[in-house]
């Protein structure tokens, strides 16, 4: 199987607009996506059909660009 990028950043004159970081299971299927937001878990059956998806973790900011907590 080829080598996949583990990470991908989104750029505009050099500032970072998007990181992107991809997990693997033994399979090769892309098993969780991390971004700004947190990470996206995902779970497929044996038949590599979709089963999950969620955020495992999420942060939001309020409007006015503060952290909550």
């Amino acid at each position: 199987m080829a080598e996949r990028p583990s990470r991908i950043d989104t750029t505009q004159g050099g500032a970072a607009l998007l990181p992107l970081t991809y997990g693997f299971d033994v399979d090769g299927k892309i098993a969780s996506i991390a971004d700004n937001g947190g990470v996206r878990n995902f779970t497929c059956d044996p038949t590599l059909q979709l089963t999950g998806g969620g955020y495992a973790s999420a942060r939001f900011r309020r409007r006015g660009g503060s952290s909550p907590g």
